[in-house]
């Protein structure tokens, strides 16, 4: 695809995204949102070229390399072309479909992407695919795709810090720390699905808290939409989030009440089941769909029961394994400070890197981290003693994220973590502005409002 065609679809692509936000904008705020998504833009352009200048960003994560090599397949599928699934990586089709008689994926073959690639995650590659129709230069469009979701970041947590009930102080706080924040930066400056499941959580928890507070039918459609699109991208996040609405408005005796939100919730419940696991092929036996089931749900068993010469293995859920045979005490000990503190800024220290590893750039998000931390910690104070629903099932989704990372790999920080900034930053918001509103017996407030500047 030649001319100015690409042009026209990423400007398309951006007025979509912009007319997303401005949905979930009030009137009055509308201004204010399109200049912080100029922000955002400004900023993210600036980290992802700085970030691009260090000699690690040349290791590209493998999870990048197996997205690109699944996109071209699907791609080269779509075009009616077989495709050679060790060449590109298709675990599921070696998996399930691999015979004698049948050696690559079929030209017409119609199969579940789940049971092609072998992840129910198969959202991100699918997108990547979309853009290989953009030309020989894809990859870099798909690098600017990944530039615009982090583009909006902040515009989002500024709404989502006013849904939390933080004054401008601390949605601006927010905001600008969301601008800074390395970490998304790093993830979304290879071609990883973080950008876009970063941005699903937000929209998710944005127009969950926006319905809550003033219920609106297109923030519903929204809701619906961003969770579906999260349980294809980040599965557990979208488990945690729905359990929590759900078992908030259960023990909150709010079902009926809320009964419009319910059903959005329940609704992206049926619908993305049969999305993760059966698109574009929804002809399954039941024998099959009970396989698919079963399996999800034995999963992480099967992770972690796993010894080195199987699938399933992960060295990561090993290293934690072993840690907790050596000891519980130490190892809890370990998976706490990991959670809360990791990465730390001491790795960036020239004698203790590499140069070489992806992996140390994951530690320029400590920069950020460790000084917002202690507001954030206030800004979860502050929620828990309001007890409102909203609060409750935002720090339940937390609760269950914590548990659920740390019960297979044993911590949840650096990488795993950074998709859930949006909600971290908003909190640091609300956090940071009570520490200030202490300290100089609130007149903070008024000595420093830069909302007043960019109106």
């Amino acid at each position: 695809m030649n001319g100015i065609v690409p042009y026209f679809i990423w400007l398309l692509a951006i007025l979509v995204v912009l007319t997303l936000v401005m949905f979930l904008a009030e009137r009055q705020d509308r201004r204010l949102i399109i200049k912080l998504m100029f922000i955002g833009f400004v900023l993210s352009s600036l980290k992802f070229f700085l970030i691009s200048l260090f000699p690690q960003h040349g290791d590209l994560p493998v999870d990048s390399l197996v997205y690109k090599l699944n996109a071209q397949a699907i791609y080269m599928h779509q075009n009616g072309a077989a495709v050679d699934p060790y060449a590109y990586k298709l675990n599921g089709f070696l998996n399930y479909h691999l015979t004698s008689a049948a050696q690559e994926w079929g030209a017409k073959d119609v199969l579940s992407y789940s049971d092609v690639i072998g992840s129910y995650e198969w959202l991100y590659p699918f997108l990547l695919a979309l853009h290989i129709y953009l030309g020989s230069q894809w990859q870099e469009w798909a690098m600017l795709t990944n530039l615009l979701l982090s583009s909006m970041m902040p515009a989002i947590v500024w709404l989502i810090a006013k849904e939390f009930g933080a004054p401008p102080v601390g949605r601006w706080l927010g905001a600008f720390a969301m601008a800074l924040d390395p970490a998304v930066a790093v993830n979304s400056s290879w071609l990883l699905k973080d950008a876009l499941a970063t941005a699903l959580m937000a929209f998710s928890i944005l127009a969950y808290t926006q319905f809550y507070n003033n219920p609106r039918k297109r923030q519903l459609v929204i809701l619906f939409v961003s969770l579906v699109g999260l349980s294809m991208v980040r599965f557990i996040g979208y488990v945690a989030l729905v359990s929590s609405i759900m078992v908030v408005l259960f023990l909150g005796r709010e079902i009926i009440k809320k009964r419009w939100l319910c059903s959005a919730v329940l609704l992206s419940v049926f619908v993305a089941f049969p999305v993760c696991y059966f698109a574009p092929q929804f002809e399954q036996s039941p024998v099959r769909v009970f396989d698919k089931t079963f399996s999800r749900i034995y999963a992480p068993v099967a992770t972690i029961k796993a010894n080195s010469t199987e699938k399933t293995f992960d060295p990561a859920v090993e290293a934690w394994s072993q840690r907790l045979e050596s000891g519980l005490i130490q190892a809890a000990l370990h998976s706490a400070v990991r959670t809360i503190l990791a990465p730390y800024p001491w790795d960036l220290r020239p004698s203790r890197m590499t140069w070489v590893s992806h992996t140390e750039l994951h530690a320029l998000g400590s920069l950020l981290w460790f000084p917002v931390l202690p507001f954030v910690v206030m800004g979860f104070f502050i929620i828990l003693k309001r007890r409102s629903f909203i609060d409750i099932s935002i720090f339940l989704t937390i609760v269950l994220l914590v548990f659920a990372y740390t019960l297979t790999l044993g911590e949840w920080s650096t990488r795993q973590r950074a998709f859930m900034n949006p909600i971290f930053f908003a909190i640091f918001g609300l956090g940071v502005t009570k520490i200030v509103a202490v300290m100089v017996k609130d007149k903070a407030k008024d000595k420093f409002n830069p909302s007043g500047f960019f109106n």
